[in-house]
């Protein structure tokens, strides 16, 4: 039985629900791994290993989607900063799909913070910086910011800070980014971000700006390599591309969930419910540029999980 730190204190050890989900996925992997040798089992052995890796699987859906995640706290600009955000951990980025290149970066920020005793939080950009600079051609956003938090909750993260991607913060330089915003209204005591952040205006900062700052005003530092599997680096373009060519269990692999959208239904011809199939029909976000076909999708209504088709086409 998992028995974490309490999570009340800044820093403290991964909430239960963590703790669980870590420990069900070793149990889980160690069944798999026998299972390799399935063939070489009696019969009695088959059954139980078919029923062990059936509720380590049930145990893990319950500990990822039911038990409770440490609440988030949303805070919209860096003018006005509660007092337990000054000096935190924060991990800094666009952060769309919280793909599991992204989930590496908040890990980290999460464990400089245990070690430290700090408040580890995200820093996100709204709307996403590339619809402010282009905004007449459509962008596909995997998550909107609504479900962007909840997936950083999700993660265990404290708090998320959301900036609005204006002129002003488009016109701000690197170096003024960090020291009005980072060092004098947030107090940051360590920054984590990607090996291809590039923030500041016309992108003068990197990494290595980054990092020469924390030497010069005294917050650490962590740059995250690429995070990859078999070559291939989880990245939102190639999420965005797989989602495109209708490939959505890879994309669900790079991001570390189901992809989702999120709409009200809308009232439609009515063709369904006459033939005894009543249809929801939902208008996709702007941009929205998943390959049209039927999909097999689980639909959440009022915290009900519903199994049902879906047709994308015109």
């Amino acid at each position: 039985r998992p028995r974490p730190a309490p999570t009340d204190a800044p820093g403290a050890a991964l909430p239960l629900r963590e703790a669980l989900t870590r420990r069900l996925r070793k149990w889980h992997k160690d069944a798999v791994a026998q299972g390799a040798r399935f063939e070489k089992l009696d019969t009695d052995a088959r059954h139980a290993l078919r029923k062990r890796i059936k509720r380590l699987r049930y145990g893990l859906s319950f500990a990822e989607n039911l038990l409770p995640a440490r609440r988030l706290r949303a805070v919209h600009g860096h003018h006005i900063v509660p007092p337990e955000i000054c000096g935190s951990v924060l991990a800094i980025g666009n952060f769309d799909g919280v793909h599991r290149g992204h989930q590496a970066l908040m890990l980290a920020a999460r464990e400089e913070a245990r070690k430290t005793g700090k408040t580890a939080g995200v820093m996100v950009f709204e709307p996403h910086p590339r619809e402010f600079f282009r905004p007449d051609e459509p962008h596909f956003r995997l998550t909107t910011l609504d479900q962007k938090l909840r997936l950083v909750e999700r993660l265990g993260m404290d708090f998320a800070i959301v900036m609005k991607f204006d002129a002003d913060l488009a016109n701000l330089p690197a170096t003024r980014f960090i020291e009005k915003i980072l060092v004098r209204d947030l107090q940051v005591s360590h920054v984590v971000i990607g090996y291809d952040f590039f923030f500041g205006k016309g992108r003068g900062g990197n990494p290595e700006l980054m990092r020469s700052a924390g030497l010069e005003h005294g917050f650490g530092v962590t740059v995250i390599p690429p995070v990859a599997e078999a070559g291939e680096a989880f990245s939102s373009s190639a999420i965005r591309a797989k989602l495109s060519a209708g490939d959505v269990r890879s994309a669900a692999h790079d991001l570390g969930h189901w992809w989702r959208i999120v709409g009200t239904v809308t009232g439609g011809a009515k063709r369904g419910t006459g033939l005894g199939f009543p249809t929801a029909n939902i208008t996709l976000p702007k941009g929205t540029a998943l390959a049209h076909g039927i999909y097999a999708v689980r639909v959440y209504v009022d915290g009900q999980r519903h199994h049902g088709a879906a047709y994308l086409g015109t």
